[in-house]
């Protein structure tokens, strides 16, 4: 079992030790409030550390000189990110959340190098789209036209599909510590870029059977000066991906019961449950008997009754596509009238065969909603918001130094989620209040 607890705090300035002082302030909470009876004896094996910058402030030196974040005069591991909410947050925050457990072993990690998304087939387009040579003057820049060339995104993102033995257990060292047990770790919980698709590709093939969960962290360059702010440790990166690994401490001891909970709030179907009938890419081409375009053309006219489609979506409704297997969610990004195309904001492939379902959103009518576990239960909660709302914070009335010790955490972006369940691929969702909760 892992036990969660969290303090949150204001930030007292934008100076440079502000972050430190409200995380030595919320370590100095954690150790000094009564801990709940159920993990009294579990030792503090992780820490995770979230920033909340309303504006600029210096955070590398002040993450290099956090103090110690253990109770017991050892450094545990620890992976943090800056999350930047809109002007509708009036203050900076922190969160510093302790996991404690007696039967699981924790490790942070920083993976980029060879497993980053860093390269020059790094995603650049929200749709599919012609191979893109690595400079002007390669012979392929100046190829005849050729429609079998026509990629989607997923076949030019760098994966470990044609990686070796070695470089497979090298990614589980990093993750899981020099010393990597046999036991593949029970949960993974990722902080990234904008582009974590080969990394999570990597992790999925090493860790198959492991449930996984991340937040595409929000970009930062106006408020920290890097394009990403991720701590591993004491260590800033501003690119990759930093995670923590919990895994079961001995060979015998039980993995704790994993939920992973998806939820896409605020979405409503319209239309008949349709059949993929041609695709390219992440381009449909087909559904049922005609075109896509035909297809979500129709079934808007008959839910708007027949009214002006325009009027409906300039009033701030977005279109979805649910897969009807999986429960995925995607957005529509683009449409072709005169071709009858649509093409999804997917990496992955589609595939003739497929079930999906029309949504709308409309993003006038939505709100978030504070998070206090499952029916009262410790958890973790990843969710994706619009760009222009600020994170939802269940302690938003904070007054300046104090701290405010709860059993659960919420970390918020306008960036989106990835995850992950045991034996199933992994999926990008920038849907907006989609959420992944974790309940130990």
């Amino acid at each position: 079992m892992v036990f969660i607890r969290t303090a949150t705090t204001r930030l007292s300035s934008d100076a440079g030790d502000a972050v430190a002082s409200a995380a030595s302030r919320c370590a100095t909470a954690l150790g000094a409030r009564d801990v709940p009876a159920s993990f009294a004896s579990a030792p503090h094996i992780a820490s995770l550390l979230v920033v909340r910058l309303t504006r600029p402030a210096p955070v590398s030196a002040a993450f290099a000189a956090l103090p110690n974040l253990a109770n017991n005069g050892t450094r545990v591991p620890t992976i943090g990110a800056v999350v930047a909410p809109s002007t509708a947050q009036e203050h900076s925050s922190l969160d510093l959340v302790h996991f404690h457990s007696s039967n699981f072993t924790a490790n942070a990690f920083h993976v980029d190098a060879r497993f980053s998304s860093n390269s020059p087939f790094r995603q650049s387009k929200g749709v599919g789209r012609w191979f893109e040579p690595l400079a002007l003057q390669d012979d392929a820049s100046h190829a005849p036209f050729d429609v079998s060339a026509f990629k989607s995104l997923s076949l030019n993102t760098p994966s470990l599909h044609d990686s070796d033995t070695q470089q497979e257990l090298d990614l589980k060292y990093i993750v899981q510590g020099s010393s990597a047990p046999e036991q593949d770790p029970s949960l993974l919980l990722t902080l990234s870029d904008k582009d974590p698709h080969a990394i999570w590709d990597g992790l999925c093939r090493v860790f198959p059977h492991t449930p996984k969960m991340g937040l595409i962290t929000p970009m930062t360059p106006f408020l920290t000066g890097l394009t990403h702010t991720l701590l591993h440790d004491t260590t800033t990166h501003e690119a990759g991906l930093t995670g923590l690994a919990f895994t079961p401490n001995t060979t015998t001891s039980a993995s704790p019961p994993t939920y992973l909970t998806t939820t896409h709030k605020h979405l409503t179907p319209f239309g008949p449950v349709l059949t993929i009938t041609a695709c390219r890419g992440n381009i449909i081409t087909r559904l049922d008997d005609g075109t896509a375009t035909h297809q979500i053309l129709r079934a808007l006219a008959q839910q708007h009754g027949g009214a002006s489609v325009e009027s409906h979506l300039a009033r701030g409704q977005s279109l979805y596509l649910r897969l009807e297997e999986s429960g995925a969610v995607y957005r529509i990004v683009a449409g072709d009238l005169a071709k009858g195309n649509l093409a999804l904001d997917r990496v992955r492939d589609l595939e003739a065969g497929m079930r999906v379902q029309f949504l709308y959103q409309d993003l006038t009518q939505a709100n978030g909603e504070a998070f206090a576990g499952k029916d009262g239960a410790p958890g973790i909660r990843l969710e994706t918001i619009p760009e222009a709302e600020g994170t939802v914070l269940e302690e938003a009335g904070t007054r300046e130094s104090e701290v405010v010790i709860s059993d659960h955490i919420a970390m918020h972006s306008d960036a989106g989620i990835v995850y992950a369940e045991k034996g199933a691929e992994f999926e990008v969702c920038r849907v907006p209040y989609s959420s992944v909760e974790y309940y130990p």
